[in-house]
């Protein structure tokens, strides 16, 4: 067994490995899941699961199969262990199970699946045998979260890959279907700009980080994890560096400049345990106040970015030049605002038209005889 061949699998083929004896590779629809094959003292067949490819790559399959087959060949019986462990395992205990051996060692996204694991899920399910959630269980978070579409559906993925990380079959969430995704287009009208300039201003003694922290993202126009993310030592001269972030991949470093108001806000901050503001933990609770002060409703922390990019079309930016603020590293992702060039245009139009209806009312004025 190779990459190549791996990749090449087709569903219902399978592959053994010809370096490591019982290391097989079963393909099932789209999915390629790395098993290994071995007998106990007793003579019992085991077949334990290790992972998904690639998410388990060839390499680590090998190294986990050895693992597994030397503590099989010293008596051990691994994977009844596993399979022990995972029936009388709670959904709490399988949470930080998840976050302390997947999580947090590989995923950028960590701190917020433990936050929504421990918002919506660990009071909802937690006490219970992670084995025995249902798919109607899922249903039913299903229509409690209807009020927030897109985030059960990343919640869903989220449980999805942690039941079928432990090994849970049949996973609850398979016949659970997401919600329809639409372009979110939610941004500050003027009305909202002064109720929340005012709300901010109400709160800002009380609660300066966070005030700061939305003051910066509207400026800005940055993702919210950037600067919660941030260190100190990051900022200077009024430049954010970034090295990892979310296009990192393709774009390398990032700059984010702040400008001399936010220059301000960054140094009225103290900067505790070296973050840039003070704090990396999201004040979602105290941002939630100030929204439900300013009487904001369907808006979240993100759509502060929305508006950032809407305040700058109606200054006379390109798309172009709005895609390079963002950081985007695709124009089709900037393409969400287009919408907005054409209401521009169309007020544009309205206003000429009423300057050349004028002008021809007056010259085109015929005496009469």
């Amino acid at each position: 067994m190779n990459l190549s061949q791996i990749k090449a699998a087709k569903s219902g083929d399978l592959l053994k490995d010809d370096e490591v004896r019982g290391l097989e590779l079963r393909v099932q629809g789209a999915r390629k899941t790395f098993y290994v094959y071995y007998r106990t003292r007793s003579g019992q067949r085991r077949r334990p699961k290790l992972g998904d490819f690639p998410t388990l790559n060839l390499q680590l399959a090998r190294d986990m199969a050895r693992q597994l087959l030397a503590r099989a060949a010293l008596g051990d019986d691994p994977s009844a262990r596993w399979q022990a462990a995972r029936e009388g395992e709670t959904v709490n205990e399988l949470i930080d199970r998840y976050l302390e051996e997947y999580s947090r060692p590989r995923k950028r996204t960590a701190l917020r699946e433990e936050q929504e694991f421990n918002k919506k899920i660990r009071p909802r399910w937690g006490k219970r045998i992670a084995a025995e959630i249902t798919p109607q269980d899922v249903f039913a978070l299903r229509r409690a979260m209807t009020y927030a579409p897109i985030n059960f559906n990343r919640l869903r993925a989220t449980l999805s890959h942690m039941f079928n990380w432990a090994g849970i079959e049949p996973n609850p969430c398979r016949r659970v279907p997401r919600f329809r995704e639409t372009q979110r287009r939610r941004y500050l009208t003027e009305e909202e700009y002064d109720r929340l300039a005012k709300a901010l201003a109400d709160h800002e003694e009380r609660w300066p980080g966070p005030v700061a922290f939305l003051r910066l993202l509207l400026m800005l126009g940055c993702r919210g994890g950037e600067l919660l993310k941030a260190k100190r030592s990051w900022y200077r001269n009024g430049i954010l560096t970034l090295e990892v972030h979310k296009t990192s991949h393709k774009t390398g470093p990032k700059e984010i400049y702040f400008p001399p108001a936010a220059q301000e806000i960054v140094e009225s901050l103290r900067p505790r345990r070296g973050w840039l503001l003070g704090f990396q933990t999201p004040p979602y609770p105290y941002i939630e106040k100030i929204f439900a002060a300013a009487e904001l409703e369907d808006f979240v922390v993100h759509d502060l970015r929305h508006s950032f990019a809407s305040e700058a079309l109606s200054n006379g930016y390109t798309l172009d030049q709005i895609g390079q603020l963002l950081g985007h590293t695709d124009i089709q992702t900037t393409q969400r605002y287009a919408h907005l060039v054409r209401t521009a245009k169309h007020a544009a139009a309205d206003d000429l038209a009423v300057l050349l209806s004028q002008r021809l009312s007056v010259s085109g004025k015929r005496a009469v005889p």
